[in-house]
């Protein structure tokens, strides 16, 4: 979306992990405004299609370097949707993701992406 890339995550560390970078940017006090609009413009859509689904809750993280540029990090971020797994609202912080470290995951993330693509104007 206006040129930051978003994408999905090979091996997705939760539901519909959704991934964006921008490029050339190592630390996220160096984001200017066109770049600032453009990924909150991003967030949008995919705060768009979770929502058309029926998500209330996620996780977002940015990731941002150092003020010493290096040269080597870019600016990202992850988002990944957090589910209620019963009627008693149990928490989705259960064995497999916290002792075993193998998230639950019922989506290809190749078919999430043609279901996502329209949402980000593809």
């Amino acid at each position: 979306v206006d040129g930051i890339p978003w994408f999905l995550a090979f091996a997705p560390k939760g539901p519909s992990e959704v991934l964006f970078v921008l490029p050339g940017i190592e630390n996220f006090m160096d984001v200017e405004e066109d770049t600032f609009k453009a990924l909150t413009r991003g967030l949008g859509c995919l705060l768009s299609y979770w929502r058309d689904h029926g998500v209330y809750s996620f996780n977002l993280v940015i990731y941002g370097g150092t003020r010493a540029p290096r040269g080597a990090f870019w600016v990202h971020g992850r988002a990944v949707v957090r589910r209620i797994l019963n009627p008693w609202g149990t928490s989705d912080m259960h064995a497999f993701p916290v002792l075993q470290e193998q998230p639950v995951v019922g989506v290809l993330p190749e078919a999430l992406a043609t279901k996502m693509r329209p949402y980000f104007g593809g």
